[in-house]
């Protein structure tokens, strides 16, 4: 999945000369808001702002904790309206995001135009 992702970056562009999808695929993404509704839904579990700063001042641990708990909330409740549907499809609430600029759209779209064909 990380290997479609980079396939689809423009920044990555020329930093490989080939590349293998072994496991995971290039469909796998999270619709924008979706995706900061639960960066919300974490802050709240850790009881902080939800801003990048805020998150990452928490500490490894705590972290990888909150994440833990939202994910085991998502699978006793895969409610498309609280998760969005592409996280209540996958039951991965930490997949990349679309967002025009470091992933400027869909990899599996980029990558069927011919985004990974520069790299060469």
């Amino acid at each position: 999945m990380s290997i479609g992702m980079l396939l689809a970056m423009p920044l990555a562009e020329r930093l490989f000369t080939r590349a293998i999808l072994q496991s995971g695929s290039a469909h796998q993404v999270t619709p924008a808001a979706d995706a900061l509704r639960i960066a919300g839904y974490l802050a709240g579990r850790l009881g902080v702002p939800a801003t990048r700063e805020a998150i990452a001042a928490v500490g490894v641990q705590r972290l990888l904790a909150a994440q833990t708990a939202l994910k085991t909330v998502l699978l006793a409740d895969p409610d498309p309206e609280r998760w969005g549907q592409a996280v209540v499809a996958s039951t991965m609430p930490w997949q990349p995001v679309v967002d025009g600029d470091i992933l400027p759209g869909p990899p599996i779209e980029r990558i069927a135009a011919g985004s990974g064909e520069r790299w060469t």
